[in-house]
């Protein structure tokens, strides 16, 4: 019997419920074995959610070695010898440590000796784990049990810390305070004229706050009044709310006058507290008489459904009062500051309003609505906070750049997603003073289910989400409700006295999700199935590894995508849809494809806004995709790993919205950043193009970073374009600094051509030019630094060079790069070609407008020497003498009137070189006389020297200037090693870019920029 072990493999999963001795007899006895069988033996048999293919998502690198059966330097010869059967391990030491070997050995022994102590038992039923081993999962790690007040409500707890400490502050909002005495009569009042409302023992009452005092005070006053609250955001659109409190049978609505109108409800009855403070003076201050228990309702809170419904987890007082009583993950005293940061509907405000309120600390209330992380940091500040709550996702955000603001706090709860490792490693290294806590829970089991106390020693390649919190059971089963071996992925189940109800008015999805505990051996108990897939480390520590289902976590948040998908599909142009969560540029986010429905292909912005109406924001797609039909598996079923890598198609700015100056342009090159969105418009709506709440977040970090300006994160929704943003950055006093870059030509969508000026500095002289090369050729120029009069003007040709490519990404982050410059401009725009090339970067057309190879005789062999000074000078004598003879009577006196004509300008640059260069020497700042744009420029390129260009250059010489052309043309080709192309155009160095010769430039210029895109 033994010797067959190693053929129950090649049973497969059909056996799974087959007696071992059935399935042994079934096996043909010369059926050859598969590669390292004691691993399918071990861990085939022991369930099917083990198997590699039975876990969508995962990659080897998340699953230990345990568990994968081939491909890994680990082999077991048994043989048979004096009637017993002797095992050897071989394996690789880099892959298995002792420790992991031992406990295979272990599990091997174990699973020989089930099978001949009972042949009989069905292979499911197997078990690799000793009794040390069960009783170490099972019972050691839920040993947690704390002495907290569990037969106490939640309101009855909060009396308590009245009568100890009255005057102690409750609430910090603002520059308002309230005593813990003052807070308890607001809530008595009002619970008072609740009971009177017929509010009385689990009545469900609507609360739709803002953040304030007011809603602390709804909150606790429905508590006493004996009823249960379902909170709502009032984000959420109207349709979703509606549905919320008549799923919920919700009578009454307690919210505030600024809210109250988007609510249009039929059976509810709606109460403004605002509207009734002068009624509620006439209350009594008195405790109402209890109505609840432990075992009451506390509150009702929504969460996504996968049946296309939300659905309401019903949270007892007992869950809270499990969740912030004499806890283990946390200190929870009378000295803390919590700040109150997240919505009302969202279960991590469970613990910042009960934790805080039940245990005597100060409880600060961030403003109304999203703030951003200036604000956040300011609060911090402001309250001195020493405990906080972030979702993974602002964690990271203020981590990466607002880490200061955290210095105060001691103790940081961050979770709802996995945190990064290097941003955790950065907390333990600035923030000493500061205990940071992963942590993690589904809404079902309140708030909190496990916590890891981070520290360097336990992260090991991940954050794990560590152990049960107190009063919590935790059990890693695989698909038979059979302990995972350490090591071994399975699902999470989850217990204890921080489980809610169910779900409410959903018994069937209720018996499915909550199950009968079988270890607890206490009748009733029950366990809720997460769907999270995790493991147990040899440490006791669980690592969370993803989810078994379609459920996803963004922001934060759970979410069904069977729930978008369902309402997507109810829109009358889409015929299938299928939500995934992305990640791309580090932010995850949900995509949204959809096949349309009789060639109706619906727009991104119709079907945003179809889900917009229905769904709350943080569940709407940031993309939208229309795929002709979806791409499937090998057994029929939609490839949702195919489509994460279908590119969704990206909004194209348009063409009047193009931004039109400075401020503009870097406010685009910020949302580009952001939305991870090439093209986008100055008019186009930061939610539209897929921004949501985070990535506003974000957006007004860069804006703090780039503008040094704090505004409030509610300037967005009001100013929710780049135009818009502009506009509120001028009024806040920002002003533009000096931008070299000016915009000449913005219209189309054609690659960029960037023009640097000529030695004067100035840009205005390709203005004709910018608007002859075409409506749809967009057209940048560059002036010299300096022009202002201000600005310190840049004196080497590579620090010019430098400066215009790091504006020029500011339009363009990545090439091919179309560049040109008249004269001087030429250098400069040589010199930006060079150092693109250097970086590995693109240049589409290098354009040289009648430009002289500055620096190229330096490069010569014995360039300096008077030999070669004298070649130059008679090369150009001979230059001249041929270009006379070309000419009769009066225009060889023209020409020599011309060129002589020069001769005083030549005479100045030489002074001015060498009085600028004796300053620079003895180190004197300038005289304002030498402070001259373009006698610096000139300096420049006398002293520039170049690289040799590994592409190619357009040369555009001007045919009236016949001045050692040939010596031009040869220049540039030493300098171009990808060869020079000469084009022809007429007038002279200085009005090629004037009527008349602007058109032929324009013309001819276009037809280099069109084969160049």
């Amino acid at each position: 019997l033994i010797a067959r072990v190693k053929e129950v493999a090649l049973g497969g999963y059909a056996h799974q419920d087959m007696p071992f001795e059935m399935l042994v007899k079934e096996l043909h006895p010369d059926r050859s074995l598969a590669r390292n069988p004691l691993f399918q033996v071990m861990f085939v048999l022991q369930s099917e959610s083990v198997a590699m293919q039975e876990l969508p998502g995962l990659t080897l690198s998340h699953v230990q070695v345990e568990n994968v059966v081939a491909n890994f330097d680990l082999t077991l010869d048994a043989v048979e010898r004096d009637g017993q059967l002797e095992c050897q391990f071989e394996s690789n030491a880099d892959l298995f440590d002792e420790e992991t070997i031992t406990r295979l050995l272990g599990h091997f022994e174990n699973l020989l000796e089930s099978i001949v102590a009972n042949p009989q038992q069905r292979l499911s039923a197997i078990s690799l784990l000793s009794e040390a081993e069960r009783h170490q999962l099972l019972v050691e790690w839920n040993d947690n049990r704390s002495d907290y007040p569990a037969d106490r409500s939640v309101q009855e707890l909060f009396e308590q810390q009245v009568a100890n400490a009255p005057d102690a502050v409750a609430l910090m909002f603002g520059d308002d305070q309230l005593t813990y005495r003052e807070l308890n009569e607001r809530a008595n009042r009002l619970a008072h004229f609740l009971r009177r409302k017929g509010v009385s023992a689990e009545t469900r009452v609507g609360i739709c706050f803002e953040r304030s005092p007011e809603m602390i005070v709804a909150l606790l006053a429905i508590l006493k009044a004996g009823g249960a609250y379902v909170p709502l955001d009032p984000a959420y659109p109207e349709a979703r709310l509606t549905f919320m409190l008549e799923d919920a049978d919700v009578a009454l609505l307690l919210t505030q006058k600024s809210v109250a109108g988007k609510l249009d409800l039929q059976r509810a009855e709606i109460v403004c507290l605002d509207e009734i403070a002068n009624n509620l003076a006439d209350e009594t201050n008195a405790n109402p008489l209890p109505e609840t228990n432990a075992d009451s309702l506390a509150y009702v809170m929504y969460t996504s459904g996968s049946t296309g419904k939300p659905k309401g987890a019903a949270v007892t007082h007992r869950s809270i009062v499990r969740l912030v009583k004499n806890t283990n993950y946390a200190s929870l005293t009378p000295d803390e500051v919590f700040l109150q940061f997240s919505t009302i509907s969202f279960d991590a405000s469970t613990f910042e309003i009960w934790g805080s309120l039940l245990n005597g600390a100060r409880l600060a209330l961030m403003p109304a609505g999203p703030a951003s992380l200036d604000e956040l940091g300011r609060a911090l500040q402001r309250y001195q906070v020493t405990t906080l709550w972030l979702t993974a996702g602002l964690f990271h955000l203020m981590v990466d750049t607002h880490l200061d603001d955290l210095k105060g706090l001691k103790q940081l709860l961050a979770g709802g997603d996995v945190l990064s490792v290097p941003h955790v490693k950065k907390v333990l290294r600035e923030l000493k003073g500061c205990r940071l806590i992963n942590g993690y829970g589904p809404t079902e089991n309140t708030t909190f289910t496990c916590c890891f106390p981070v520290t360097a020693n336990g992260i090991n390649g991940s954050v794990p989400i560590g152990h049960a919190i107190a009063n919590t059971s935790v059990y890693v089963l695989d698909r038979h409700l059979n302990p995972a071996p350490v090591g071994i992925p399975g699902q999470l189940y989850v217990g204890g006295d921080g489980l809610a109800r169910g779900y409410l008015n959903r018994p069937e999805l209720t018996a499915d999700r909550f199950i009968s505990d079988p270890f607890s051996g206490k009748p009733g108990t029950q366990l809720y199935k997460t769907g999270d897939l995790v493991r147990y480390r040899a440490t006791g520590e669980i690592e969370f590894l993803g989810r078994i289902d379609s459920q996803v976590k963004v922001r934060g948040y759970r979410i069904e995508l069977a729930e978008i998908e369902t309402v997507l599909g109810q829109h009358e142009s889409v015929s299938e849809a299928v939500v995934i969560a992305r990640q791309d540029s580090g932010d995850k986010h949900l995509a949204a494809f959809v096949t349309p429905h009789a060639g109706n292909t619906p727009a991104a912005d119709e079907l945003r806004s179809f889900l917009s109406a229905r769904l709350p924001a943080h569940m709407v797609p940031t993309v939208f995709v229309t795929v002709q039909e979806f791409p499937l598996t090998a057994n029929g079923k939609v490839d949702r790993n195919a489509l994460a890598d279908i590119n969704a198609a990206k909004p194209e700015a348009l063409e009047q919205s193009a931004p039109e100056d400075h401020l503009e342009r870097k406010l685009l090159r910020l949302w580009q950043k952001v939305l991870a969105v090439g093209a986008i418009g100055i008019d186009d709506n930061f939610f539209e193009l897929g921004g949501h709440s985070l990535l506003a977040v974000k957006l007004f970090a860069q804006i703090e970073k780039t503008f040094g300006k704090n505004l409030p994160l509610a300037t967005l929704f009001q100013a929710p374009t780049i135009r818009l943003l502009a506009e509120v950055l001028r009024k806040e006093g920002w002003s533009a600094s000096w931008s070299s870059l000016v915009t000449l030509q913005n219209r189309g969508h054609r690659r960029p051509f960037f023009c640097v000026h000529a030695a004067g500095g100035n840009v205005l002289e390709y203005h004709a030019l910018a608007q002859l090369v075409g409506a749809d050729q967009p057209f940048y120029g560059f002036q010299a630094q300096g022009l202002d009069g201000i600005q310190p003007p840049h004196t080497t040709i590579k620090d010019m060079a430098a400066h215009y490519l790091k504006e020029m990404r500011e339009v363009q982050p990545e090439g091919p790069y179309l560049l040109g410059g008249r004269s001087s401009g030429g250098t400069v725009a040589f010199e930006m070609a060079c150092q693109l090339a250097a970086n590995g970067e693109q240049v589409g057309l290098l354009a040289l407008l009648d430009s002289y190879p500055a620096g190229y005789f330096k490069l010569l062999p014995d360039s300096g020497s008077v030999s070669q000074r004298w070649t130059r000078f008679a090369s150009r004598i001979k230059s001249h003498r041929e270009n006379l003879q070309q000419f009769t009577g009066r225009d060889k006196l023209g020409y020599l009137i011309g060129k002589l004509k020069y001769a005083p300008a030549k005479t100045k640059h030489k002074l001015y070189r060498r009085a600028y260069k004796l300053f620079q020497r003895i180190g004197r700042p300038l005289p304002s006389v030498l402070k001259n744009i373009e006698e610096i420029n000139f300096t420049a390129v006398k002293d520039y020297v170049p690289q040799v260009y590994p592409g190619r250059a357009t040369l555009f010489v001007a045919s009236d200037d016949l001045t050692a052309a040939n010596d031009v043309e040869a220049g540039w080709e030493g300098l171009a090693a990808g060869g020079i192309e000469k084009v022809s155009i007429s007038g002279n160095h200085l009005d090629i870019v004037k009527e008349p010769h602007v058109r032929v430039l324009a013309e001819k210029l276009r037809v280099a920029l069109e084969s160049a895109q």
